[in-house]
C-alpha cells in the first residue's frame, strides 16, 4: 500500500544541505536517498545520525519516538521484525524558514516473516 500525506516540519534531522527555498527539493530528495541507503543496509545506526540528538520520528504506526537512541533502536527493531526494503520518492518540497518539508510516495516491504507486505507513509523533515 502506497500512502501520500503532506508533512509538517516534526523532526529536527541533520543535513549539511542549506534549507533554501530553490534549494528544498534537492535536500529533500538527498535526504530520501541518503535515508534509503541506510535502510536497506540495515544500518540502524546510519538512519538515527540523520537525526539531531533531541530528533523525533514519527513512525507509520503513529508511535512518536524522541531522542536519536530510542529512535535507532526503535528502527533496528523495525528492520529486525522484516521490514527490510524502503522505497521512497519525494512528489514535492518546500522551504520554511531554515527548514525543509517534503511530501512523496514511500513504501516499504517486508522479508522473512512478513515478506510479500507493503506499508507505506512519507514523514521527511530536514533543518540546516
Amino acid at each position: 500500500m502506497k500512502s501520500r500525506a503532506f508533512l509538517t516540519v516534526l523532526a529536527a534531522m541533520s543535513l549539511t544541505l542549506p534549507a533554501y527555498a530553490e534549494d528544498a527539493r534537492k535536500t529533500a530528495d538527498d535526504f530520501a536517498r541518503n535515508w534509503v541507503a541506510a535502510y536497506d543496509a540495515g544500518d540502524a545506526a546510519a538512519l538515527a545520525a540523520l537525526f539531531t540528538a533531541d530528533g523525533v520520528f514519527n513512525a507509520p504506526s503513529g508511535a512518536v519516538i524522541k531522542g536519536r537512541e530510542a529512535i535507532e533502536k526503535a528502527l533496528a527493531g523495525r528492520i529486525k521484525a522484516g521490514w527490510t526494503k524502503e522505497t521512497v520518492t519525494t512528489s514535492d518540497a518546500g522551504a520554511a524558514g531554515s527548514a525543509v518539508w517534503a511530501a512523496g510516495d514511500y513504501a516499504l516491504q517486508g522479508s522473512g516473516e512478513v515478506a510479500g507486505k507493503e506499508s507505506g507513509t512519507f514523514r521527511l523533515g530536514a533543518r540546516q
